[in-house]
């Protein structure tokens, strides 16, 4: 009887420490406002099991933010051969989250000229006064147009949009990176797989949203 109420008192304070550690880890670390747009591509390079990891990294990445209508507001595209997935910018992170992990994997091209186009559109149709806009692209490899690719992005650029470059696994064209973020230096990098791209993107994402709001 005794062994049996030690486990029961044992497995509530697991349940109650599990709880409290689930809650700290949520809390948000950032209160700016921001309007950040994720763009995930979705080719057929990735696959299945890579995508669903995919989707739970940025959907994980948000928890270091204060979402919110007068807070920051998440947005995501996914694009492949064609912009399959839009989601408009959201003010309730569990709809964010709810939204990106029911995106179907499109398994096809990497037009990501597509999707900087999609995000642009996402960030500028509801724009803030004085409120930074931040893309934040996610790619496992090189856009089947590059030149349309960079277009896209000087274009984002030159609306005053911060954008954020992320290269995962091992066929990333570290030029291109160069040529879609605003700070080729600062803004770039790359991961060897999306697990290490999962433990490193919630800091990508804080330190985007401490950054000031420039304008064009």
């Amino acid at each position: 009887m005794r062994t049996l109420e030690m486990m029961k008192y044992l497995t509530s304070l697991f349940i109650i420490f599990t709880c409290n550690r689930l809650t700290q880890q949520a809390d948000p670390v950032c209160h700016n406002q921001m309007d950040l747009v994720f763009v995930i591509d979705g080719s057929n390079s990735l696959g299945p099991d890579n995508w669903e990891k995919a989707k739970f990294t940025v959907s994980n990445a948000v928890n270091g933010l204060s979402i919110g209508v007068n807070e920051t507001r998440v947005g995501a595209v996914v694009y492949s051969k064609d912009v399959t997935v839009s989601i408009p910018l959201q003010t309730d992170v569990y709809m964010f989250k709810q939204k990106v992990n029911a995106s179907d994997y499109p398994d096809e091209s990497t037009a990501t000229d597509l999707g900087i186009a999609a995000a642009v559109d996402l960030l500028t149709s509801q724009r803030r006064t004085n409120v930074s806009t931040v893309m934040i692209i996610i790619t496992d490899g090189e856009s089947d147009d590059k030149l349309k690719t960079k277009q896209a992005a000087q274009n984002a650029r030159s609306l005053g949009i911060n954008i954020w470059a992320v290269g995962v696994g091992d066929a990333i064209s570290e030029n291109e990176l160069y040529d879609l973020a605003t700070n080729r230096q600062l803004q770039t990098s790359i991961h060897k797989d999306y697990v290490q791209l999962s433990e490193q993107l919630k800091n990508l994402t804080t330190l985007a949203c401490e950054q000031p709001a420039f304008c064009k």
